[in-house]
């Protein structure tokens, strides 16, 4: 299913019931999961080389007319709200689950959607959510259409040191508290990340297993935080 899975919660209690009576495989299309970047970043989360995660702070920003430049960037999904479209259901969908994905989920939280440009769109081009997770981080987001000047980078400040990742520049930038740096690089295929979420996905169906990460319920979770009234 691909994300988000909807825009309002309308529906989604039944629709989770009606998966679980069947005992349906179901996988939410969450690619950055499989994304190059963000299995390295996990990696070194994971080797405890940063301590404990302290602060997230997620920037992710680009020109909607840019997307495809040969295409009319008013014709996008992402700039009908009739479509689904929006800085928030677009970008932000991923970046709450990434979130969700390595911290937990949120406990505390609060964020905008508005309007900044003169687009022509009939939807939000700047999300912003601050907030708490489970596991006690931090969390900040950004995203929006209006930067002119590529940007997307994950930030992750820990008790022993600091990671900058890079989705431009396809780079990590790790600083310990002891003094050492150290910049890693990661190949990135643009495909590479889609293949091997249909890959997963296979296995899942063939293993007659869900991954609890990635159900219904967990897509619901998501949409439940971009609907709030609090954002």
């Amino acid at each position: 299913m691909e994300k988000p899975l909807a825009t309002s919660t309308e529906g989604l209690a039944g629709l989770i019931k009606l998966v679980e009576s069947k005992k349906l495989i179901t996988m939410m299309g969450q690619s950055y999961r499989f994304h190059e970047g963000v299995l390295e970043t996990k990696k070194i989360l994971e080797s405890g080389i940063m301590g404990l995660p302290q602060v997230a702070t997620s920037y992710w920003g680009s020109y909607l007319p840019d997307w495809h430049s040969t295409e009319d960037y008013r014709r996008e999904y992402a700039a009908q709200k009739k479509l689904g479209g929006g800085a928030m259901f677009t970008l932000m969908s991923h970046t709450l689950d990434l979130f969700v994905w390595l911290f937990g989920d949120f406990v505390e939280y609060s964020g905008t959607r508005e309007r900044l440009s003169d687009l022509e769109i009939d939807v939000d081009d700047t999300a912003i959510i601050t907030g708490v997770s489970k596991r006690s981080v931090r969390i900040e987001a950004k995203n929006d259409f209006i930067t002119k000047t590529p940007q997307h980078t994950l930030t992750i400040v820990g008790t022993d040191g600091t990671l900058v990742t890079d989705f431009i520049t396809h780079t990590l930038h790790l600083s310990t508290h002891d003094g050492s740096e150290k910049n890693f690089t990661y190949t990135f295929e643009p495909n590479h990340r889609y293949k091997e979420e249909l890959r997963y996905f296979v296995s899942l169906v063939e293993r007659q297993e869900a991954d609890p990460s990635l159900t219904i319920a967990r897509g619901a979770h998501i949409v439940e935080l971009m609907t709030d009234p609090r954002i």
